[in-house]
């Protein structure tokens, strides 16, 4: 399958007539930047603007009241490759054939920044998870991408600490575009919240030092590097657009099981999401929304053009919910491919949560207003709702696969690179050897 639009070619973007925050249009040359921020491995609700109460993110939490911040995200899969190309491409999982390492985001499919490009946005990012390696696919788009940071070496890679760096390199990369007549779009994405749970003095032990303590210890340090870049962006003259999710959560033995990867409980694909920007009024919108509603969001909120888009994206833009009108609904797929034996889908529509496993295990219904911590299922005493439910999602993953499938290859991994995918719980049986990383 085709993702590009026949009709995606350079040209110029339609002067932007967006009202600032006091009221003001900004000069119709004056484009705005974006600034696109991602956290691996975040859980929405270990961060204080979700109501947390340790101080994991007090920088995030200040940016967050200046922000329109959607409550209920919802990320497309629980491991990172799939869930980045789902919210760089605003495709499902299954239409992009991502099932583990051995996928990688098709050419076929146009990305956030390839349309940004085309609409003479300077395009740049800064990474550290070997899913920015060039096979992956997620560099499409991305004319200067800083992969210092991105190592072959597994292992050592998943024990680097690069916040620090992630925003010195990224504060550098904005400093000289400060004059730039063109607008510019970053992307960094931070690592460190990941498996293992490293300390860090300038954090302290005020978390503890559980599995849970050292991974709030995590989110305070990337936090507090992070705050670097936000407050740059706080005090930026020029129309700043700044977007900030995470690729997925972490669980702790909330459903069995640890890390992630594994499952599609809301510890997982519950993300956080917010963006602040010329027009937009500091809100907090409870509507369920999902990652592949950022990118149509952002297509709308930069104006544009129509005939510059991709066709067929599956998410819509949350626009309308900024400005306090009502949007149609729409039911959010999550999905999951990562292991050999895990084969599971979710389906939220609403207030309820189908949770499918291709597999023997029983289907989970959950009342996500009652029951957040998903710990009621409810499959057995609703089965006309579990057929409806399971009835759009199969539907939905039918097509999404069957589009997959007629445009994924499979990358050839070595043998080392193999053996260090498995020592990480990543391929293979062993899905709690990540457990064993931690310190």
């Amino acid at each position: 399958m085709n993702f590009r639009d026949s009709n995606l070619s350079a040209g110029l973007l339609v002067p932007l007539l967006l009202l600032s925050c006091a009221g003001e249009a900004p000069p119709a040359e004056r484009r705005p930047d974006v600034l696109f921020l991602t956290v691996d491995t975040l859980r929405a609700d270990h961060l204080g603007f979700h109501g947390y109460p340790g101080p994991t993110s007090p920088q995030l939490d200040k940016f967050a009241r200046e922000s329109v911040v959607f409550e209920n995200a919802i990320a497309q899969s629980s491991w990172t490759l799939a869930s980045l190309a789902s919210l760089m491409t605003s495709h499902w999982v299954g239409e992009l054939g991502i099932r583990d390492f051995r996928s990688h985001l098709p050419t076929s499919a146009t990305t956030l920044a390839e349309v940004l490009s085309d609409n003479g946005y300077e395009t740049g990012a800064v990474g550290s998870h070997l899913v920015f390696l060039d096979k992956y696919g997620l560099r499409q788009g991305i004319a200067d991408f800083d992969d210092e940071l991105v190592l072959r070496d597994f292992g050592r890679s998943h024990r680097a600490i690069s916040s620090k760096q992630i925003s010195d390199k990224g504060l550098a990369w904005m400093a000289e575009r400060r004059d730039s007549a063109k607008p510019w779009f970053l992307w960094l994405h931070y690592f460190d919240p990941h498996v293992p749970y490293q300390e860090h003095p300038s954090v302290g032990d005020k978390f503890g030092t559980s599995p849970i303590g050292r991974y709030d210890g995590e989110i305070a340090f990337t936090d507090a590097q992070m705050g670097r870049v936000l407050r740059r962006a706080k005090a930026s003259e020029r129309p700043l657009v700044v977007v900030f999710t995470a690729d997925h959560g972490e669980e702790f033995n909330d459903h069995g099981k640890n890390s992630h990867g594994h499952t599609l409980y809301q510890e997982l694909i519950h993300v956080p999401l917010f963006i602040r920007g010329p027009g937009l009024a500091p809100a907090s919108i409870p509507d369920l929304v999902r990652l592949v509603d950022v990118m149509p969001t952002l297509f709308e909120l930069l104006r544009i053009p129509l005939d510059q888009r991709p066709t067929e994206l599956v998410g819509q833009s949350l626009l309308p919910l900024t400005r306090g009108d009502t949007l149609e609904p729409q039911p959010s797929l999550s999905e999951l491919r990562f292991h050999a034996d895990t084969h599971v889908d979710a389906l939220i529509r609403g207030r309820w949560k189908l949770i499918v496993p291709r597999t023997e295990a029983p289907v989970e219904l959950y009342d996500l207003e009652d029951n957040r911590k998903e710990s009621k299922n409810l499959a057995e005493r609703r089965p006309k709702l579990v057929e409806s439910l399971r009835e759009q999602m199969d539907l939905m993953t039918s097509e999404a696969w069957t589009r997959g499938e007629s445009s994924a290859t499979e990358l050839e991994l070595d043998p080392d690179e193999i053996d260090a995918l498995q020592g990480l719980g990543y391929m293979g049986d062993d899905e709690d050897a990540a457990d064993d990383e931690r310190p």
